[in-house]
């Protein structure tokens, strides 16, 4: 099942909102989850978080075979300090540190 549907379907069975009736206004309030729920969430998100970081390694690499060595740079650096976790930063150490070492 595609993780946009299991988040579909957790929202469904968990509203968020309920009313506070001493003021008449809505309060947002955490879904109660299951530990499977909160388990298939956490799936979906950390999936999201490596394809997000493999797209930018994508363009690191664009920018890098196309001489704008200092945009990849930062781009890989970004990739680094915001997926640090992610396969696409072990490749975006491995690519900073032969930048690092080309240019010495």
């Amino acid at each position: 099942m595609p993780s946009s549907t299991k988040e579909a379907e957790v929202r469904e069975r968990h509203p968020v909102a309920e009313s506070d009736s001493s003021e008449g206004q809505q309060e947002t309030k955490e879904p109660e989850l299951s530990a499977e729920e909160k388990q298939q969430l956490l799936e979906a998100a950390i999936e999201r978080s490596e394809k997000l970081a493999e797209s930018q390694l994508e363009m690191a690499q664009y920018f890098l075979e196309h001489g704008k060595v200092d945009v990849a740079h930062r781009r890989l650096k970004e990739i680094v300090d915001k997926f640090p976790a992610s396969s696409a930063a072990v490749d975006a150490r491995q690519l900073l540190d032969s930048l690092a070492t080309a240019s010495h």
